[in-house]
């Protein structure tokens, strides 16, 4: 209410307000830029590079796997799993072995402890092992000659056990095409980064001349020329009258 009152007898002050408010739009939009200039930067000489170098690894160490899946194909019959040194045919059997061993180790001290379990089988060349990092959350991992660890939630269900561990094998070549589209996506992102650094802040021009302009408008109210100049006009006015 004051403000209003004063633009009525100075005109100065409505027209510092609009600068003031672009102004301060425009130090905000140019904050922004120098924030995405520096998210750019980091992206193009660390954050990417480093995302690259880690997928491309994972590809290597993938490969490793798929090789040792083709060494130990799907059998004729169709299923082959050994859990504790007896090997199974049967889905349903396997399954059983299965849930037997993850019983055990739900209430061993390793799982109290919050640690995977030891090496409880073998599926196409891969350990078999449990974690289990609560009590509603429990998984089967394989693991082969990479390192990677594979996991998925386990199931009490002794069919259902057994195919969850064939899909976990199962899925890994699909691993390695996720890790190269991944790679894929990541250099489209270092090249829009790239396009986009060091560009210059497009409304720079636009707030140095409002700066200016705002400089020159606070020496006129500091001096009380607004008012003079004000006071001026209306007496033009009346004497045209």
């Amino acid at each position: 209410a004051q403000m209003k009152a004063a633009t009525a007898d100075n005109p100065l002050i409505a027209e510092k307000m609009q600068t003031d408010n672009e102004v301060d739009r425009l130090k905000l939009l140019q904050r922004d830029w120098i924030t995405q200039q520096s998210r750019y930067k980091l992206d193009i000489e660390e954050k990417l590079p480093s995302k690259l170098d880690r997928l491309n690894k994972r590809i290597v160490k993938l490969e490793k796997d798929i090789e040792l899946l083709k060494a130990n194909p799907v059998i004729a019959d169709g299923f082959r799993m050994e859990v504790k040194g007896d090997y199974y045919s049967e889905r349903t059997e396997a399954g059983e072995a299965l849930i037997r061993e993850f019983e055990k180790y739900m209430s061993s001290d390793e799982c109290k402890k919050g640690e995977p379990s030891e090496m409880i089988g073998k599926f196409r060349g891969f350990e078999i092992s449990f974690f289990a990092a609560s009590i509603m959350s429990s998984t089967v991992r394989l693991t082969g000659c990479s390192g990677i660890v594979y996991d998925c939630d386990f199931s009490l269900s002794n069919v259902g056990a057994c195919i969850r561990i064939e899909n976990l094998a199962g899925g890994i070549p699909e691993r390695k095409e996720a890790a190269y589209r991944e790679i894929g996506n990541v250099e489209k992102e270092l090249e829009i980064a790239g396009q986009q650094y060091g560009k210059p802040f497009e409304f720079a021009q636009e707030l140095d001349r409002l700066t200016l302009k705002q400089s020159e408008i606070n020496d006129k109210l500091e001096f009380g020329q607004g008012c003079d100049e004000f006071q001026q006009n209306c007496e033009a006015e009346n004497m045209e009258l």
